[in-house]
């Protein structure tokens, strides 16, 4: 189990990875690319992901000895230990290529992400986090 969820992780960072470096080389050889703001709550993708009736806040149930217990703040931790973030809005749930870890502090929170969509869509490249509560920053990358 857990060399499955090793997998799944490294495979999704490695996949941001190289989203980003194609966003950041797309825009570096003179393509504009269309800044996007999107809307919502910010959770971690492993537990809401698994139950998200029970897991769309700060604090979750995860299945612990076989039975069900109630982890204060998982949502922080999840992002703290680099599981993938993704926003939560009333219709769909959209995957974030960013450091989980610049996100942590509002996990659960509303905030507005502006950044610009991965080439298929499938996940949205933040680059600026408005909270509602707190200071907009800009999301730190290597590239």
């Amino acid at each position: 189990m857990r060399s499955g969820l090793l997998l799944a992780v490294t495979l999704s960072a490695m996949a941001t990875a190289g989203t980003m470096a194609h966003a950041q080389g797309a825009s570096g050889m003179g393509m504009t690319m269309k800044m996007d703001t999107i809307e919502g709550v910010l959770v971690d993708t492993k537990c809401y992901g698994l139950m998200p009736e029970q897991n769309a806040g700060q604090d979750h149930m995860v299945s612990m000895d076989g039975k069900m217990a109630k982890v204060p703040n998982c949502a922080t931790v999840c992002a703290n230990l680099g599981i993938p973030t993704a926003i939560k809005q009333a219709n769909r749930t959209i995957i974030l290529a960013a450091p989980s870890s610049q996100l942590a502090a509002h996990m659960a929170e509303k905030v507005k992400i502006m950044g610009v969509y991965s080439k298929d869509k499938a996940t949205f490249i933040a680059m600026r986090v408005i909270p509602a509560k707190g200071e907009p920053y800009d999301i730190k990358t290597m590239m």
